[in-house]
């Protein structure tokens, strides 16, 4: 069960690997790793999927047998990686308030 439930994974990382290859301005997520992650034969369709073309023709087949299953996934992702740094710096800050309320205790006595 929890091979089968990792493989889930691989889809959804290599369309955000190919989101790599569309200029900066375009790309919906940012993820330098997303290519890195992934197991060598999902490494190589990736790499094809390099020439604007291709790109554009994969997308066009998804979009006509999925619609909107594109940019949905990519969406989910990118709401995903905002609610994280969000949470994160909230935490970050409450942990430095935290902080200077230790060290102003500890100064005080």
């Amino acid at each position: 069960m929890t091979r089968t439930a990792a493989k889930t994974g691989i889809n959804p990382m290599a369309l955000i690997a190919i989101e790599q290859y569309f200029p900066p301005k375009r790309r919906i997520v940012e993820d330098g790793l997303a290519y890195h992650m992934l197991p060598p034969e999902s490494r190589i369709f990736v790499k094809l999927m390099q020439p604007n073309w291709v790109r554009n023709w994969m997308i066009r087949q998804s979009e006509k047998s999925l619609p909107g299953i594109w940019g949905g996934m990519l969406c989910r992702k990118r709401y995903v990686d905002d609610k994280l740094i969000e949470s994160t710096l909230i935490h970050h800050q409450k942990i430095k308030k935290s902080h200077f309320g230790v060290n102003s205790v500890a100064k005080l006595q």
